[in-house]
C-alpha cells in the first residue's frame, strides 16, 4: 500500500489514515477479534490487533456517519482505514512502513503549533478535518491537506465500534503513565 503524504510546516504526514494488515518487517497483525462483551477477544488480549469499523458480526457499532453505512466494512475501510489498539502502535516490530512512525505528543504538539500560527487559536482541528462526512454540518476546511475523517475508534473496555461520523481519534506512541 502506499500513502499520499502532505507536508505541514517543517513535518511530512499521511495524507490518509493507516491501513495495514502487517508490521513493517511483515509479520501479520491479528485480526476477526470479537468485541461486544467486557471478556471479548478485542478487551482482553495483550498483543497487537486491528480491526476495520464495524468488523464482526458480534461487535456493537454505531453509525453516525451522514454519507456512508460506516457499520459497512468495505465502506468505512475505504472512508477511515483501518483500526488498532495500543499493543499494535507499541509493537517492536513497527506499525508503520519503514521510516515512518507513529507521531509522538512532541510530533502532535509541532503540528497543531503550526496550524495555530495559521488559522484562528480554537479552530485548529476544524482546520485538519475532511470537508464532508461529518454529522450535523461539522464538517472541516482541511486547509492543509491533512484530510482527517470521522473515523470512530474501536473501545477497549467492551471492543464496541463508536463515534464514526462523529468524532475521530489519532494515536500518540507516547504513553501517559501507565495508560495508552
Amino acid at each position: 500500500v502506499s500513502y499520499g503524504v502532505v507536508q505541514i510546516g517543517e513535518q511530512i504526514w499521511f495524507a490518509e489514515n493507516l491501513q495495514t494488515t502487517v508490521y513493517a518487517n511483515g509479520d501479520s497483525i491479528p485480526t476477526g477479534l470479537t468485541g461486544l462483551f467486557a471478556n471479548s477477544e478485542w478487551a482482553t488480549t495483550t498483543e497487537g490487533a486491528v480491526a476495520v469499523y464495524g468488523d464482526g458480526i458480534y461487535s456493537l457499532c454505531e453509525d453516525y456517519s451522514p454519507s456512508i453505512d460506516a457499520c459497512d466494512e468495505e465502506q468505512s475501510l475505504e472512508a477511515y482505514g483501518r483500526l488498532y489498539n495500543w499493543y499494535a502502535v507499541m509493537d517492536s516490530r513497527g506499525l508503520c512502513p519503514s521510516g515512518w512512525h507513529v507521531p509522538t505528543d512532541e510530533d502532535w504538539a509541532q503540528l497543531e503549533g503550526h496550524v495555530e500560527d495559521h488559522v484562528f487559536e480554537g479552530q485548529e482541528g476544524r482546520a485538519l478535518k475532511t470537508i464532508s462526512g461529518w454529522m450535523l454540518g461539522q464538517n472541516g476546511t482541511d486547509d492543509f491537506g491533512f484530510a482527517a475523517p470521522p473515523g470512530g475508534y474501536r473501545g477497549s473496555e467492551y471492543g464496541n465500534f463508536d463515534m464514526a461520523g462523529a468524532g475521530g481519534n489519532w494515536w500518540s506512541s507516547s504513553a501517559d503513565g501507565e495508560e495508552a
